[in-house]
């Protein structure tokens, strides 16, 4: 079991363009370990960058999609089609903790990918569901949401002021 966290930006691997892989040289518990993270970060999707790795796959899934209703580990996706209608709607990320921008995206997609045993699949997805596939699928080409929107924004630390202690003599 390896030390899994989810990095930050601008952590290197979150702008590095993944590789395809093998997806028979990942075990069993490394998937779960990788499930768990991205739930217990209440994720929809973990891409492979944001645990500092460059390989080509990532996790995703949630009780309301159409097609992963539960987490799974797709590797080597790939975009086949996409719908020519739009929808701009706001996205978070992990690796940008309380973050939200509005990106616009198609409604649908058509992909491809790999299991953890190697067999190809195919699958229609529409709405949230498309959004997060393809949220996750910039994330192996080191495309960050921020690089996707057209509002200005900045992970500068918010000043906070400091503690003042209250003088009791004017409350």
């Amino acid at each position: 079991m390896i030390d899994m966290k989810v990095y930050k930006w601008p952590y290197d691997t979150l702008k590095q363009v993944s590789v395809p892989c093998d997806p028979t040289d990942y075990k069993d518990e490394f998937e779960e370990q990788m499930k768990t993270l991205m739930v217990e970060s209440n994720g929809i999707g973990l891409a492979a960058n944001q645990i500092g790795m460059t390989q080509r796959f990532f996790c995703i899934g949630h009780k309301y999609f159409m097609h992963f209703k539960e987490p799974t580990v797709i590797y080597n996706p790939m975009i086949v089609t996409k719908s020519k209608e739009e929808m701009v709607d706001e996205e978070g990320c992990l690796s940008f903790p309380n973050v939200l921008v509005k990106v616009k995206r198609p409604k649908g997609i058509e992909v491809a990918y790999q299991d953890n045993k190697g067999k190809s699949h195919t699958a229609r997805l529409i709405g949230y569901e498309a959004k997060c596939f393809l949220h996750e699928n910039d994330h192996l080409d080191g495309i960050c949401f921020n690089m996707k929107s057209k509002t200005r924004w900045s992970m500068k630390k918010t000043l906070r002021p400091k503690k003042v202690e209250r003088d009791h003599r004017f409350i």
